[in-house]
């Protein structure tokens, strides 16, 4: 009788059949031994579903029938592909790839942490294997300050161990199936970011802590550069569904904190990460 709960992995596509591709690739190597793999696809027109079948003849895919984001494409997919079996899923960008064992020892963290835990491996920046992207995230809705810990930081001593987390990234986190029934999935109304911070602030609610596990590594396709962070559209959209966050969990006192330490702050941070960009640059150009 195998002793390993069965997990079901969803990965999420719209567009990205080469990502999507790598990403199986790996998790073609798992050496963990009663998972199965579903790509959700979002309405690619890109030929995505052919793409991927022609490599992974027998890949299960739920074809939907319009790019419903992260959050609804995914609660589509978790409601096509669930079945009694399953007992734990794990929501993984397509933009990943996955160390072999990292599902053996996020089995491990439940095993530590309890079965109602939330978890994430800790991630890293593929591009830059040994610097992190995320190692646990804090969280204070006062002040609109939502950060993930270790962030560009080389991986050392410091970051060898489990860490409680506020909230993990929907990256890659690994919930009970019954419990995300139980939250009734992501909030699709945030559109796009804070869904995962918003999934896992209603399960604190319900006594449900999430966890980073050390141990348990994958790899994501973000620039590890910050350029990014100048972007106009995509700060905007972040900024929305920030406040929508706040709004939804603490009111409108806390919305209105949260702006004037915004307006107060966010020049600083600014101009932070802009030398801090400056100096990255020149250290990769050194090395």
């Amino acid at each position: 009788m195998n002793q390993n709960p069965n997990i079901k992995i969803f990965v999420l596509n719209w567009n990205g059949s080469d990502d999507t591709i790598e990403c199986l690739e790996s998790l073609h190597h798992l050496e963990y031994d009663n998972y199965s793999v579903v790509v959700v696809d979002n309405n690619s027109n890109d030929n995505s579903v052919d793409k991927i079948k022609q490599k992974f003849p027998e890949q299960s895919i739920v074809e939907l029938s319009q790019n419903y984001g992260y959050a609804g494409g995914n609660n589509r997919g978790f409601k096509k592909a669930i079945d009694s079996e399953t007992q734990y899923v794990v929501f993984l960008n397509n933009d990943t790839t996955v160390d072999k064992i990292f599902l053996n020892k996020l089995i491990d963290g439940i095993n530590k942490f309890g079965t109602d835990a939330i978890l994430s491996p800790k991630i890293y920046y593929q591009n830059d294997p040994e610097r992190i992207w995320f190692a646990g995230a804090s969280i204070n809705l006062y002040t609109g300050n939502i950060k993930h810990l270790g962030i560009r930081q080389e991986d050392d001593d410091s970051n060898c161990r489990d860490q409680k987390a506020d909230y993990v990234s929907g990256c890659c986190l690994l919930i009970r199936a019954e419990l995300f029934k139980e939250l009734n999935g992501f909030d699709e109304s945030f559109g796009m970011y804070s869904e995962d911070v918003d999934l896992c602030i209603r399960a604190k609610k319900l006594k449900v802590h999430c966890y980073m596990i050390a141990s348990s590594h994958i790899y994501h396709k973000v620039s590890a550069s910050l350029g990014g962070n100048f972007s106009y559209s995509k700060n905007i959209k972040k900024l929305k569904s920030l406040f929508k966050l706040i709004h939804k969990h603490k009111g409108v006192p806390a919305v209105l904190s949260a702006t004037i330490f915004l307006v107060i702050t966010l020049p600083i941070k600014l101009v932070i990460l802009f030398f801090k960009s400056i100096i990255m640059e020149k250290y990769a150009k050194h090395n």
